[in-house]
């Protein structure tokens, strides 16, 4: 199985709210056949998450 990764855009944020450390995401509620935007939120630093958006897609699985 192939997925595919697309990124769209990466950049810096300074958010005073964000006191976290770790990786967020959150996805689209759409689909488009079988790719689904995604946007990762990874916060090494408090306050400066760096926010990745990106399209995933993965083949459709059939069944015979």
């Amino acid at each position: 199985m192939q997925i595919n990764v697309t990124i769209q855009s990466i950049r810096l944020k300074f958010e005073p709210r964000d006191l976290w450390v770790g990786l967020y995401w959150t996805r689209s509620k759409g689909k488009i056949g079988s790719c689904r935007a995604y946007s990762f939120y990874v916060c090494l630093i408090p306050m400066l998450p760096i926010v990745i958006k990106a399209i995933i897609c993965t083949p459709l699985v059939r069944f015979n």
